[in-house]
């Protein structure tokens, strides 16, 4: 399982953080396709913003956020894959957004070994 962990300023729009995230996979050689869900803090969840990445999307307390890791998208990531996991891509900042990557511990990761799923 792959997941896209997610932060957002307030004035962060759609395009920066589908550019964001589509340059921070291509990156670890993934596409936005490999990505199982999306993880952010809860008040995001329904955000227009999350929701043009149009994958499923997590939402966690900032509590829970907190636990995982010193950034919301490093956290976010983690959480949504679920223990245990890793990160594949430490948070990565746009201007107004961040993000990072995680997978299962387990998994094998990489272009050779997984199969794009087509949205």
């Amino acid at each position: 399982m792959i997941a896209l962990g997610v932060g957002l300023s307030s004035s962060a729009t759609a395009e920066e953080l589908l550019g964001l995230a589509d340059t921070v996979l291509s990156g670890a050689g993934l596409s936005r396709s490999a990505v199982d869900l999306v993880g952010t803090v809860d008040r995001l969840v329904d955000d227009p913003r999350v929701q043009a990445l149009q994958l499923e999307v997590r939402g966690f307390t900032d509590k829970q956020l907190a636990q995982a890791s010193d950034s919301v998208c490093e956290g976010a990531a983690l959480l949504a894959v679920a223990a245990p996991a890793r990160l594949l891509v430490a948070k990565v900042k746009g201007r107004y957004t961040t993000v990072a990557v995680a997978c299962s511990a387990t998994a094998a990761v990489g272009p050779e070994q997984r199969p794009e799923r087509k949205l």
